[in-house]
């Protein structure tokens, strides 16, 4: 009995690590495509509130392609070192996805 108990207890603790804020990617999103995180977080902070774990998912789906592989990667170039106040000409040239549409305004 005491076996089953410990397992239940080892189970939802596992659980519970895997969960993560819906604001935050996960470590893998991170890995797969860091432009993306780069991106999403600078969005969500300069231009509206976003799920940014959903934009990362998103983002890393189109930047599988290579010709928007390289726009994310010059979009981060060009986001990196700037406040928000500098960044309005870089979202020109970033990859858009469906959560960046769907935010909530401030």
């Amino acid at each position: 009995m005491k076996a089953f108990v410990l397992a239940l207890i080892l189970t939802g603790l596992a659980f519970s690590i895997g969960c993560s804020d819906e604001d935050s990617p996960s470590i893998i999103d991170r890995v797969t495509d860091p432009n993306c995180s780069e991106i999403c977080d600078r969005y969500d902070e300069c231009i509206r509130d976003i799920d940014v774990g959903r934009c990362v998912d998103q983002c890393d789906d189109v930047t599988d392609v290579q010709a928007l592989s390289a726009q994310a990667d010059r979009c981060a170039d060009c986001l990196s070192g700037r406040a928000c106040a500098e960044s309005g000409p870089c979202w020109n040239d970033c990859v858009s996805v469906p959560e960046m549409q769907l935010g909530r305004a401030y």
